[in-house]
């Protein structure tokens, strides 16, 4: 279904006849429902699906790796290096274009070239003088920029059960 047949619409207060605007193919089946719009950026929320697993070339083969197994991105230019435990393999593909793809509920960009797996992340240090960084459960440590302090503020310490699931 396109995203345009799933917004509804809302009649124009100069619509005569009082019916939702809507495609004419669609008009007649729910002009007698009375439905609340939907914004875009909502009704591309709920039309967005993430990547469970990510595809990467390794030789002469494609693994599909699953996104829960990756512990964190590094940008290296126009390349991306997939860190899973003591191994990575490279994609050819940008950091910010990676993270489009990727739940945020489940991964947070946490430098301009460093992206985390949420569930593989032991503690954040954010002490009020000095660096802040991300310590994930292998012991690896990678810094955090000051624009997340005040978002892990919100989304993690303000709603814990996101972090108990």
């Amino acid at each position: 279904m396109a995203l345009s047949a799933q917004i509804s619409w809302i009649g124009h207060p100069g619509n005569n006849d009082g019916r939702e605007s809507m495609p004419p193919a669609q008009s007649d089946v729910q002009s007698s429902r009375i439905r609340r719009p939907v914004t875009w950026r909502a009704a591309e929320q709920l039309s967005r699906q993430f990547l469970r697993r990510l595809p990467v070339e390794a030789g002469e083969k494609i693994l599909l790796l699953r996104t829960g197994d990756i512990e964190w991105l590094q940008s290296t230019g126009n390349l991306v290096r997939v860190h899973m435990g003591s191994q990575y393999h490279v994609l050819r593909q940008s950091l910010t274009k990676l993270h489009e793809l990727l739940d945020p509920a489940r991964f947070l960009r946490v430098h301009r070239n460093a992206i985390v797996n949420l569930d593989q992340v032991d503690e954040f240090h954010l002490p009020t003088l000095g660096n802040m960084f991300v310590k994930l459960r292998s012991g690896f440590c990678l810094p955090l920029r000051k624009s997340s302090r005040a978002l892990l503020r919100r989304n993690l310490i303000t709603t814990p059960q996101r972090l108990s699931e």
